[in-house]
């Protein structure tokens, strides 16, 4: 391995984010050590597999590849949100940006997918959302107990002046 070749390495290895390639099939070519750790693969165990091992669904990898512009076949999808499964079956919410990757000819040669864990971030998203409808829920019945209570003080009124 030339030190450009190993230095590329390093650079795979110690990003923080997850780093696959793969080829014009959708077989995986590349896997970074921060994938390994979330997804729970060795680079070996998903080498020269389907991309489609990682998903929760399949539909979800081939919407962003349809969506790309019909006049050509570079394309890049930036921050889509993904569910990705574990090898034990634990489900990531993942940011995920998928783009071609081509050679120096200009052919195309794969795929490069960057993504980023936001499951702690949608879990916080979703209880912030819960707490908003419980406070809602707490102003409307407030504001019915009041409604309730003003006819009822009228009516303890007149019952007290009879």
């Amino acid at each position: 391995m030339s030190s450009a070749e190993y230095y590329l390495q390093m650079i795979l290895d110690n990003s923080h984010v997850i780093i696959v390639t793969t080829d014009t099939e959708g077989r995986i070519v590349e896997f970074n050590r921060e994938a390994e750790k979330l997804l729970e693969y060795a680079k070996g165990e998903v080498a020269g597999k389907d991309i489609l091992m990682l998903y929760e669904k399949a539909s979800e990898r081939a919407k962003i590849i349809t969506e790309r512009p019909l006049d050509t076949q570079i394309w890049s999808a930036r921050d889509r949100d993904v569910t990705m499964k574990s090898k034990t079956g634990r489900i990531y919410h993942v940011s995920l940006t998928l783009s071609t990757m081509v050679n120096d000819n200009g052919n195309i040669i794969g795929t490069v997918g960057v993504g980023r864990d936001i499951t702690e971030h949608k879990m916080l998203q979703f209880k912030l959302m819960q707490s908003e409808k419980l406070a809602g829920i707490g102003t409307l019945a407030s504001g019915i107990a009041h409604e309730i209570n003003n006819p009822l003080a009228g009516i303890l009124g007149m019952a007290e002046a009879i």
